[in-house]
């Protein structure tokens, strides 16, 4: 992984042929060009739990599969996913 200054407040990671942008909102000096690091590392922690939640639902609800209300049970399954990551 290499860290690049861009200027301003403008810090980039650079992993893996992927470049990850990071600024500070206007208040904190940043041009809010990008999302905060702090924002990004609780989108990290939340989009790392969300794979194992989505990955237990998908191994959990699979007998549900193939029976008529499908659709309905992935509804379920996804407004599941949303309530377990919201903070609202």
């Amino acid at each position: 992984m290499e860290i690049t200054f861009e200027g301003g407040k403008v810090v980039t990671a650079h992993t893996q042929g992927h470049s990850i942008k990071t600024d500070q909102p206007v208040d904190n000096g940043g041009s809010n060009s990008a999302p905060s690091p702090y924002d990004l590392f609780l989108a990290s922690i939340g989009t790392c739990a969300g794979v194992y939640v989505k990955s237990f639902c998908d191994n959990c609800c699979r007998f549900v599969q193939g029976k008529e209300d499908h659709g309905k049970s992935a509804s379920f399954r996804n407004n599941y996913f949303r309530a377990a990551l919201s903070n609202n």
